[in-house]
């Protein structure tokens, strides 16, 4: 067989194929969802005149053809079983695998998410926590808005006097031994006037696994005690700050998931809860390691197996039971209306995210009731995904709990669902929230 028709059969077959997959790809239904990625996929557009002459058309289009392409995750999986085994990457994806841990590489602080995290959160202490009265003896600015425009470089609007500057400390050189006020002081507490004590607020921050996963020089990771400070001299005089990295390790975290895992919480329950409750007489925490492990349904391939499209061992998802959990009363008013709704809901563990089974997973509005509790007090959570699988140990130990998610509901309306009046106020966030919440919180 001479070149020219091996040239010819090369060419050939390669026009089939390509045929053959146009034709796949035009006949076959779409696939809205993508369960291993944990995203909506791309549909197909519409043709319009004015769509093909701006070019986005073709734009939205490229991006249908490559979320719909027949076959797309074998592709995917054979794509980065070359990367990794025959280029030798080390991360796919942005998605790196170390001791048997996958971990997503993040290395850079995002100034303007930090400068609006720290807004909405004074938003919400100025509006709803403390008073005025309060407010004018700290010399704050009241009754800020919570659509202050934020400008390029991550810096909030005029209208917010009291707005962060984040400039100063993002050279990385902050002295964290010279903010140390903001921190949780017992004896401090102990002092508080009762106009001042009735409104107790706290801030807590969830490291990201890469925190005890790398040293950051094969693996580069956002530093995050000084993410951490950023956020506490910002709200310095809003929220004592409770410190929990000292209690975790990689072996809180799954290992396909960026979630920690609730069965190892226990200790950190009990850290937050002695940290907001060590000044009041009314809250024990006497039992709280009283709990039964239980095993969830099925195994578990968290976000990062998806997204590295690489084999890995499954997790197993397991939960914490106890009398008094048992018997908590969760409603959650999404829709407007209360609905009743299971602590764990064990359907959820076939679903797209199994991790959802905690609390029905990201929800704006989530209250449990405890009629075991041994005291009329109540805690209102502002927290993420990680909050779900962590704020029914904490629970056990009020009268009502309200967990609010401000990516699902807007910090402007919650006097309408929210009673703040006598109530502990945790704001607890994971570090890749916070991050990128510029993105996320809504206005």
């Amino acid at each position: 067989m001479n070149r020219r028709m091996k040239n010819m059969m090369i060419i050939g077959l390669f026009s089939i194929y390509i045929v053959v997959m146009a034709l796949w790809l035009w006949g076959k239904s779409d696939i809205e969802y993508s369960v291993s990625e944990r995203r909506n996929l791309a549909k197909k557009p519409k043709i319009t005149v004015t769509s093909v002459i701006n070019g986005s058309y073709m734009n939205n289009f490229d991006k249908y053809v490559t979320d719909q392409f027949p076959q797309r995750e074998t592709f995917r999986k054979l794509n980065s079983w070359l990367l990794v085994n025959i280029m030798r990457k080390k991360d796919v994806n942005n998605i790196y695998v170390k001791d048997g841990y996958a971990a997503k590489i993040e290395d850079v602080i995002d100034y303007k998410s930090v400068n609006w995290g720290i807004r909405q959160m004074r938003y919400i202490c100025d509006n709803y926590i403390y008073s005025e009265d309060y407010m004018q003896d700290k010399n704050y600015n009241i009754k800020h808005t919570a659509n202050s425009d934020i400008d390029s470089d991550g810096d909030i609007g005029e209208d917010c006097n009291n707005s962060y500057d984040i400039s100063k400390y993002s050279n990385g050189s902050y002295d964290v031994s010279k903010d140390s006020n903001s921190s949780y002081d017992s004896n401090k507490a102990n002092n508080m006037p009762d106009d001042e004590r009735k409104d107790r607020v706290y801030m807590c921050i969830i490291p990201d696994k890469n925190y005890y996963l790398t040293d950051g020089v094969e693996y580069p990771y956002i530093d995050y005690d000084e993410f951490v400070q950023l956020y506490r001299t910002g709200m310095d005089d809003y929220a004592r700050y409770i410190d929990i990295s000292n209690l975790l390790n990689i072996d809180n975290y799954y290992k396909t998931d960026i979630h920690w895992r609730q069965e190892t919480l226990v200790d950190i329950a009990k850290q937050i809860l002695d940290a907001m409750t060590e000044y009041d007489n009314d809250i024990s925490n006497d039992n709280i390691e009283d709990y039964k492990v239980n095993t969830g349904n099925g195994e578990f391939y968290g976000v990062y197996y998806g997204q590295r499209a690489l084999s890995m061992k499954p997790d197993i998802i397991r939960y914490l039971t106890s009398d008094i959990i048992d018997d908590y009363r969760v409603t959650y008013a999404d829709t407007g209306e209360a609905v009743s709704m299971p602590v764990y809901d064990m359907g959820k563990t076939s679903g797209r995210d199994p991790y959802e089974m905690y609390l029905g997973g990201s929800l704006s509005l989530v209250t449990i009731d405890n009629a075991k509790a041994d005291t009329d007090r109540r805690l209102i959570i502002f927290r993420d995904s990680f909050g779900s699988s962590l704020a029914p140990l904490l629970a056990e130990k009020y009268k009502q709990t309200v967990l609010i998610d401000i990516r699902y509901i807007s910090p402007t309306v919650l006097s309408s669902y929210v009673d703040f009046e006598n109530a502990d106020v945790l704001f607890m966030y994971s570090e890749q929230v916070l991050n990128s919440c510029a993105d996320q919180f809504k206005r």
